[in-house]
């Protein structure tokens, strides 16, 4: 499952400077992990400041594969229970990711 959201430009900006914030009106869109993003995901989660604003466990490339893999196998629906981890992409570029 892919949902792009455009980023709106604010309306207390005028016109004029609307335009400044266009390289922020970028397409961002999120996708479900699967196990070909381990190692992308792996090499973020050991970026220094990755852990500074959250907990991370020590984990490897086979784990995330075996743990999006698993993952996937669970439809989100109304009725989803249980984790789901998501690259985050910007205009098509992986830029980074979120467990919910």
């Amino acid at each position: 499952m892919r949902r792009t959201v455009a980023t709106p430009s604010p309306r207390h900006v005028s016109s004029a400077a609307a335009h400044d914030w266009e390289p922020m009106m970028q397409s961002v869109s999120l996708r479900r992990a699967t196990p070909d993003d381990a190692e992308r995901v792996l090499a973020w989660r050991e970026e220094p400041s990755a852990g500074h604003y959250q907990p991370l466990r020590p984990t490897s490339a086979a784990r995330l594969r075996q743990r999006f893999a698993s993952e996937a196998k669970h439809p989100i629906d109304p009725h989803f229970i249980g984790t789901a981890t998501f690259v985050i992409e910007v205009r098509g570029t992986p830029a980074g990711w979120m467990t919910l």
